[in-house]
């Protein structure tokens, strides 16, 4: 659910996210939501199972993200941000691979999202396990790369765990940058 809570404690329910899928085999098989963003005069939530909807009031409508050829670019999203200029950046933990047999499924990445166009991209990809996602004072992306992994791995550590988790920062344009996008 997406609950609000006033100032005085009271919690009340803004929208129920259903069953995505009824079978219990496929993961996941409920919403879980794991963001919410504020962009573009809008409220963004997005859940484990690859989806993001734009919150009005108490309806939500799902959007899906497409990369230039058509692709759904979200398959399971565990963390989201926006910047001032209303673009929604949402972490892919997973790839789409086959749950945890495919080897792609364990390489994720980071979406950018414009809402006022409907296009989105992929920022940043092969990532281990990322998670997060914040845009810092100085106008880039933050995100948390092997955020699953135990501390001190040493970097020669077979396995995606190697080096232990991490913080990339995503360099971002800027105002007055002559390489926007």
């Amino acid at each position: 659910t997406l609950d609000f809570v006033d100032r005085h404690g009271k919690i009340s329910i803004v929208h129920y996210f259903g069953w995505r899928d009824p079978n219990p085999n496929n993961f996941p098989n409920d919403a879980v939501p794991t963001c919410i963003a504020r962009a573009n005069d809008g409220l963004w939530v997005a859940d484990l199972s690859g989806r993001l909807f734009r919150v009005d009031g108490t309806k939500a409508t799902e959007v899906v993200p497409r990369d230039s050829a058509g692709k759904p670019l979200l398959s399971h999203v565990t963390g989201c941000t926006a910047d001032g200029e209303g673009n929604l950046y949402l972490v892919n933990m997973f790839g789409p691979g086959i749950p945890f047999t495919s080897p792609s499924f364990f390489q994720g990445n980071v979406v950018k999202f414009d809402p006022e166009e409907g296009r989105g991209s992929v920022l940043a990809g092969n990532l281990a396990f990322p998670n997060m996602a914040a845009v810092g004072p100085d106008g880039n992306l933050y995100v948390t790369a092997g955020s699953i992994c135990p501390a001190h791995v040493p970097a020669n550590a077979p396995g995606p765990c190697a080096g232990g988790g991490k913080v990339l920062r995503i360099n971002l344009p800027h105002e007055g940058d002559n390489n926007r996008d």
